[in-house]
């Protein structure tokens, strides 16, 4: 099976200091609208903690069936895949989530991924986590055309 979710990140406080003193929103945030209003840092973190929640009650679900399944979110839940450029800044926090601990204690098949524009691969415990992306504007040397993932 496959358990399929956006699962935003959440915006760090020093990201939301930064917006609220006057730095520009990322230009998605400017044009997207949540039930007619701006879509800010407060909706954006309640989507996140929206798709935290199904994600657990799916990953549960699955658990108690006994089943084997796939995992695939737009954003990253590994702060390692965060592309060079944003890593340890703040805005590091619109590209990755935390979520190591969690991702080794789904016992997914894998963990699938995007978002980042940058290539990325590891296991968090048993829990292959992949993201094999094209890039912004030309291809990433790491990407791969024709990859695979060949699961137990």
């Amino acid at each position: 099976d496959f358990i399929m979710s956006t699962m935003w990140t959440k915006w760090g406080k020093s990201y939301i200091n930064a917006i609220n003193s006057g730095r520009r929103k990322p230009l998605d945030y400017e044009v997207t609208r949540y039930n007619g209003e701006p879509f800010d840092y407060n909706y954006n973190n309640m989507m996140h903690e929206k798709c935290m929640n199904f994600l657990k009650m799916a990953i549960s679900t699955e658990k108690e069936a006994g089943k084997d399944y796939i995992i695939m979110t737009h954003h990253s839940p590994i702060v390692a895949s965060c592309p060079p450029w944003y890593a340890n800044t703040d805005k590091q926090c619109r590209f990755v989530n935390p979520l190591e601990s969690f991702v080794a204690s789904t016992g997914a098949k894998a963990w699938i991924f995007g978002h980042t524009h940058y290539n990325y691969c590891s296991k968090q415990g048993s829990v292959p986590a992949i993201c094999n992306q094209y890039g912004y504007t030309k291809s990433d040397p790491n990407y791969k055309l024709d990859a695979t993932i060949e699961l137990d």
